[in-house]
């Protein structure tokens, strides 16, 4: 069991350091991109199968990791949530197909970004 959640955690921070932490990316087929949503961190990828993209997402939470396949056909979407606390937004990331490009796009991140000022304070 430890040397599972050991791997899983070395597994997401080389996926880390690897793809960045951009709030909209597009991947390349088979390569990942990491993702947090509030304490899950998770890795995603996709594979062409035909003409579906299987999306693998692979989610860890202290230490118990589980996984969700879906597919997506051109103009498809998905979408990933971890709800907030009373008063506080849900952390949610969309999984965009559109045509030969997957994008993955983080909506909290992004609403982060919208409410910071030019001298690097946010807004409340």
């Amino acid at each position: 069991m430890r040397l599972t959640q050991s791997l899983a955690a070395g597994v997401f921070a080389a996926a880390a350091l690897i793809v960045g932490a951009a709030s909209a990316a597009e991947l390349k087929a088979y390569a990942g991109k990491s993702i947090e949503l509030k304490d899950v961190h998770g890795l995603i990828y996709y594979a062409p199968k035909g003409d579906v993209f299987e999306v693998v997402t692979t989610l860890d939470t202290e230490g118990h990791a589980f996984r969700v396949v879906s597919t997506l056909k051109d103009g498809q979407s998905t979408t990933l949530s971890a709800p907030g606390a009373l008063g506080e937004e849900a952390a949610t990331v969309e999984i965009r197909r559109d045509g030969d490009s997957l994008s993955v796009i983080d909506h909290t991140r992004q609403r982060r970004a919208e409410v910071t000022l030019p001298n690097g304070r946010r807004a409340d």
